[in-house]
């Protein structure tokens, strides 16, 4: 063993292994190992919608042309999001009480902590890749899944 894989415990070897093949036999067959929740395996399987998403959009495209999917998706969930934002803000304002101003702070508050843990989790996502080939990959298929949850959020308010 490498004196890098000291460090790394055997269970998280095992989950990360595990996860990627079921992911990717879940990729190339459209369908979950029998019996087996995707999300129970591992993070980065339950962060691999957007992925799958893309995985189906680009299948008979080159490999490259899965980030340029994530990427677009990545676009396209960040601008629902702002408008989704704007909305609120926009809506926040219109009311007239002595807790519309606190309101208004929060809400700029939780935007900005909601894109900090954003950016920590979806590093912490690609991270635990150690390094493989989709470390790029999951991190913006967690990025789309993250916004769109948080524009989901917005929306419920």
């Amino acid at each position: 063993m490498s004196p890098n894989m000291k460090s790394i415990p055997t269970s998280m070897i095992v989950l990360v292994c595990t996860a990627v093949a079921v992911m990717v036999l879940a990729m190339t067959t459209g369908k979950a190992v029998s019996g087996t929740s995707m999300e129970s395996i591992s993070p980065l399987v339950k962060n691999a919608e957007p992925l799958n998403e893309c995985y189906q959009d680009t299948e008979n495209k080159p490999r490259t042309a899965l980030a340029g999917c994530l990427e677009e998706k990545s676009q396209v969930a960040d601008k629902e999001m702002s408008a989704t934002y704007s909305q609120v803000e926009s809506e926040l304002r219109l009311i007239d009480s002595a807790g519309a101003h606190t309101a208004l702070t929060s809400l700029a508050e939780s935007q900005r902590t909601f894109v900090a843990f954003r950016q920590a989790e979806c590093q912490r996502i690609s991270d635990a890749a150690m390094g493989g080939s989709g470390a790029g990959d999951f991190q913006l298929a967690c990025e789309v899944r993250l916004t769109r949850w948080r524009t989901d959020e917005l929306k419920n308010m």
